[in-house]
Order: C-alpha cells, then structure tokens, then sequence
C-alpha cells in the first residue's frame, strides 16, 4: 500500500470516528445549493423541482440571555429593555439562545433578530411557564427556533421564523396557547404541538403563512383549532390527532397529503387543498366527525379513509357540501365494511365525475354518486357547492349601503325643504 494511500485512508478513518464520537449531527438548510426531488415531477401547480439541500453540521448550545424569576436579565449588557413585564429588544441579539424563566411578561423583538450560527441549538427556550407573549422578532438560523416545553397560556404572534434545521416553533405539553400571524419559511418542521410529557388540549394555530418545509402544522391533543392559515409547497401541511379538533378556511397548495386527521368528533370545514400527490385529506382513525364545505381538486385522490387490515374504526362520519373537483381519483375506502355518510339527509357532494342527470331541476342528481355499498352519496350536486356565508354577509353589506343612501336622501331632503321654507319666509316678509 502506497503512503498517499495510508494517509488518505487515515483521513477516512479519523473523520469517521469523530463524528460517531461526537454523537449528536443534523442537517441544516443551505440555500446556496438545490438537490432534485425525485418524487413529485415538476409541473403546473406541482412541487418546485429542486428543494435546498442539507449540509452535515454539529448542533452547539451557545451562552444564554436569562430573564430570571425575579425579573432581572443576566447578563445586564444585553440588548433588552424591560419596562414593568414588557421587555423589548433594542438591537439583533447575535450568537445568543434566550432562555424565559418568568411568568406573565411580554417579549417584544421590536422587528429585531435573535439570530444563531450554522450550527446552533435552540434560539428561544421556555419551560414550565405561563403567560408569556413572544411577538415582533425574527428568529433564523438555529436548529430549534422557539421551543416550549410544559407550559400554559403562551402566545407567539407577529413573528417571523426561517432557515430553521428543525422545528421553527415547538410546543410540547402545553395547554391554551395561541400561535397567530407568523411567517414561517425554509425550514423541517413549521409548527409541532405534541405530548411527550404530559398533555396538550385547547391550543389554537391561525393565521400562519408557512411555505417550504417537509412538515407544516402538526397537533398532538384534543380540543384544537387550525384555522385561517395559508400553506404551499409543504409535504404534509396540516396533521391533526385528537378528539374534537377543529380544522377549518386554511388554504393548502402543493405537496403529497393534504390534511391527515386522527380522531372523533372533529369539524373540518371551508379548507381550499389542492394539488396534492397523494391525497387532499386522509381520514385515519376516528368516527362522528363532520367534513363539510371544502374544495379538493386537482390531486391524485380527493379523500382516503384509510384502514390498516380492516382494525382501525372509521366509520360514522359525515361529508356533505364539498367539491371534488378534477381529482385523478375522487375516494378511496381501505375500510369497506365501515359505513360513512356522503351527504346530510337532503343534499349530498358536488362530483366533476358524476354523470348523473337532473331531470327535475332541483340542483340534485336523479340517482346516486356509488363508491361503494356502505358509502353512498344519495344527493349528489349538479353544480359546486357556494357557501352561504359570504353572500349573507355581502347582503348585510348591501343592506348597510342602501340604509345609508336612504338616510342621507331623508337628510338632504329635509335641508332642502328647510331652505325652501326659509327663502318663502323671507319673501313674505319683504312684500309686508
């Protein structure tokens, strides 16, 4: 064996020993370079063809920012203000991980940065907290952008979180936070909520803008909401599991699945999902809920109730009002022997692929949308659904309108019978 040959074999050997050594590795985003994604083809309303690659790096802790229980900042000459529980960042916090130990306060990133190395671990930590608002900050480059652990009532809002490693915002075990108007890009994970150590129910996930990551909203726990959000270019936007989860008017763009539910008793209403690979929704576990009102088109399968050999229940629930719109396949049961409901007892689903006439013209179809025996569509629409929510509204708006035109009319009609009595009385008075 040559001597350039046993160095560079040595070379090999020592750096595979470091990193099994060192134990801990991640991939993090690089937005210098692209890797081909292999299995969702590029196309019209498709995933981009390339997605930024992930270069190996070690996660490092960097030195904390601790705002103490008693409400005192160690260090003291860190960039942050604190007036009364408000405390506001006056400069970019570079290099640092900001750890909350204090209930009750605000944390207001006054459009400043918390910003990390390439290969740093965590950029805001709480654990076993409550009432702590984080607004107005942009947090990138960790590998862990806002983790929550254990705590009740948090709200992050206004915030913008990118070129995260992992997850941008994690909360694990906690109750009653809100997650609102945030900006989420270029990152694994958007938004998790899970229940590792204890339990997680009644949190809210709204109003979110979140695009290119492997995974968007995640919930772990019962009694949530995600609502109002908008997600494109995500594999799995929105996955729910837990009872009486509520997932209603988010806008989903582009990936492989769209909404993945495990539950009962959930509501799923008023979502636009469309151009999904695999499919819009997918029902995996759960019985009692209500599916109503959605657009689901231009994906490979609209809706999947999926069964793992025939043990997991999913039956008794309910989908009425939906379109299904140019889906490669509409539905498909991998859970025959389970009976669902396609429609509310008087009108049923809109389906591009029924061929059904509507001899009566009543707006339903003469005969049944068959998907199989236990999952019938009794009253298929001949036409898509149109909430009538928004023409109410408009009605009201309408209605405001010509009050106001009717007031303003009464209005000027009094000022001018007004002047019109006024200049007769003058008149008299100059004949007398």
């Amino acid at each position: 064996m040559s001597e350039k040959t046993k160095i560079a074999l040595g070379v090999i050997l020592s750096l595979v020993l470091a990193f099994s050594l060192a134990g801990v590795s991640c991939y993090f985003p690089s937005s210098q370079e692209t890797l081909l994604l292999p299995s969702l083809p590029a196309g019209e309303g498709n995933l981009p063809s390339q997605i930024p690659e992930f270069s190996v790096c070690m996660v490092i802790n960097l030195p904390n920012i601790t705002i103490r229980a008693d409400g005192t900042i160690e260090p003291q000459d860190v960039p942050i203000q604190r007036i009364g529980n408000i405390y506001t960042f006056t400069d970019d916090i570079v290099n640092r991980t900001l750890r909350i130990q204090r209930d009750n306060i605000v944390i207001d990133g006054a459009g400043h940065k918390i910003q990390g190395a390439i290969n740093a671990a965590e950029g805001v930590v709480l654990q076993n907290r409550s009432n702590v608002t984080l607004k107005n900050m942009d947090v990138t480059r960790f590998w862990n952008g806002i983790s929550v652990t254990s705590c009740s009532s948090i709200t992050i809002t206004g915030t913008k979180v990118m070129n995260i490693g992992s997850r941008a915002i994690m909360l694990d075990s906690c109750n009653n936070s809100i997650i609102s108007d945030n900006v989420v890009d270029d990152v694994a994970i958007a938004i998790e909520i899970t229940a590792t150590s204890g339990f997680s129910a009644n949190n809210t996930v709204t109003r979110n803008i979140i695009t290119s990551a492997t995974q968007g909203i995640t919930i772990d726990g019962s009694f949530s909401t995600i609502t109002e959000n908008n997600l494109a270019n995500i594999y799995l936007p929105i996955g729910a599991r837990g009872n009486q989860t509520t997932i209603s008017k988010n806008n989903l763009a582009n990936g492989i699945g769209g909404i993945y539910l495990t539950g009962s008793y959930c509501t799923i209403y008023g979502n636009n999902v469309a151009n999904f690979s695999e499919s819009g929704m997918t029902i995996n576990l759960g019985t009692n809920s209500s599916i109503y009102e959605n657009n689901v088109s231009h994906s490979e399968c609209a809706i999947i109730i999926q069964n793992y050999e025939d043990t997991w229940i999913i039956e008794n629930n309910t989908f009425y009002h939906n379109n299904f719109i140019n889906n490669t396949q509409t539905i498909r049961v991998e859970s025959p022997s389970h009976q669902n409901y396609w429609d509310n007892g008087s009108e049923g689903n809109y389906w591009s692929d029924y061929n059904g006439a509507d001899h009566d013209g009543d707006g339903i179809g003469d005969t049944s949308y068959m998907i199989d025996a236990n999952n019938i569509d009794s009253y298929p629409l001949m036409t898509p659904y149109e909430s009538m929510q928004q023409p109410n509204q408009m009605l009201w708006v309408y209605l405001g309108i010509i009050g106001l035109g009717v007031f303003a009319a009464i209005v000027i009609g009094i000022m001018l019978v007004s002047r019109q009595t006024k200049a007769k009385s003058s008149l008299e008075n100059i004949d007398k």
